[in-house]
């Protein structure tokens, strides 16, 4: 499962919106269904995220999850996401629906705002989601995120280290001044 974010955009106040793409894909040799997704973003933020499913002054959703099937087998069927639930520290999909068949995928995308600057924020803000699905004898499967957009196991960050969290670079602000 890979993990990957668009450039966080700076916001006035000193916030970032980060919009996030975790992408799924079934790499074994059997169905899964029962999909679920979790990215507790309140627990691994701290005191940067507030949870709420609209945007607050120091954080929030701002876009809830949309889900994206790549089904190049003809035999998965997306989840449902959990758009008017999700409020960051919850479940990106809205049960356990969806059926994955091996080598296809499907890719959840949603957008927050963090603040780096609230009181109490860690140095390193950062995260890992997790997926889970039953394989046909019930067993419940999962695996949490690794930092890159390929969800091949194998951050491209480091090919010895899987399962990694992502993290979320902010923008300094630059202040310059000439004398002419």
């Amino acid at each position: 499962m890979g993990k990957s974010f668009a450039t966080p955009v700076a916001n006035a106040d000193g916030t970032f919106d980060v919009a996030y793409t975790v992408t799924v894909l079934n790499s074994g040799a059997v169905n899964l269904d029962g999909l679920g997704l979790v990215d507790d973003l309140g627990t691994q933020f701290g005191s940067a995220f507030t949870a709420s499913t609209a945007a607050t002054t120091t954080g929030g959703v701002l876009t809830g999850p949309a889900v994206v099937l790549t089904n190049t087998s003809g035999n998965s069927t997306a989840p449902t996401a959990n758009t008017a639930g999700y409020d960051g520290t919850n479940a990106l999909l809205a049960g356990t629906d969806g059926l994955l068949a091996p080598g296809d995928s499907y890719a959840v995308s949603f957008t927050v705002r963090v603040d780096p600057n609230a009181a109490g924020a860690p140095a390193s803000i950062a995260n890992t989601a997790t997926a889970s699905g039953d394989d046909p004898t019930g067993t419940t499967v999962s695996d949490a995120s690794d930092t890159d957009t390929q969800p091949d196991g194998t951050p491209d960050t480091d090919p010895n280290t899987p399962d990694e969290p992502t993290g979320v670079p902010t923008v300094e602000p630059l202040i310059a001044a000439s004398r002419l």
